[in-house]
């Protein structure tokens, strides 16, 4: 996460469908800031719940944000 830069934020956030591991973390911070996720349904490319990739497009992702979840979750990063 230290080597992330606003840029790489900006490159993610243009993809019509990035790869399903970073909407996955994007669940993730979704859930650590309390924000709204898709209601669970099937994915239909997967056998687990679909992503909610339209909800974190919404979230204003930030360099700041980042190292936010950086300082706050900063033991379990060692």
């Amino acid at each position: 996460m230290q080597t992330i830069k606003a840029t790489d934020i900006a490159t993610v956030r243009k993809l019509a469908k990035p790869p399903h591991l970073i909407m996955r973390i994007m669940d993730c911070v979704l859930i650590l800031f309390q924000k709204k996720l898709d209601p669970v349904v099937q994915d239909p490319e997967r056998s687990c719940p679909k992503p909610s990739w339209g909800e974190a497009l919404k979230v204003n992702i930030n360099y700041r944000m980042i190292h936010l979840i950086m300082a706050t979750f900063a033991f379990r990063f060692v």
